[in-house]
């Protein structure tokens, strides 16, 4: 439920450009415009130019779970590919399926991580697991 106010909203938010399906089954790439603000931040009704492309995923076909674990999957991979063993602040790593991800990693917590270009703007996750 908290998934389809979320992404309602957006709809209402952003003019979508494109939508099309990403190797990961659930999961679509969407381009789109933000809207124009007036000084106070409400919107115009103008959308700007600017195409802005990020993935969102569908968790009635793929769990906020799997997501969240392929994520990790490949951050430990990143992990293991480092000659100190740590974690960098922006790293690519590969989950159990061959995907390429990347992510962020800061003050010892995974602050973020997609699919190649995939961003979940639906929901923010802060990952606080240990890695392996």
């Amino acid at each position: 439920m908290e998934h389809t106010t979320v992404k309602s909203s957006l709809k209402t938010i952003l003019k979508i450009v494109s939508e099309s399906p990403s190797k990961i089954l659930g999961v679509k790439t969407v381009e789109y415009n933000m809207p124009k603000l007036n000084m106070d931040g409400t919107p115009t009704g103008e959308y700007g130019n600017k195409v802005f492309t990020n993935n969102i995923y569908d968790p009635k076909i793929i769990s906020d779970k799997e997501f969240i674990n392929r994520g990790i999957e490949a951050a430990n991979d990143a992990k293991l590919k480092t000659s100190d063993g740590v974690l960098s602040r922006e790293w690519t790593g590969v989950d159990g399926k061959e995907i390429t991800w990347r992510g962020y990693h800061k003050g010892g917590e995974i602050s973020s991580f997609f699919q190649n270009r995939l961003k979940i703007y639906e929901e923010r996750y802060v990952c606080k697991e240990n890695l392996d």
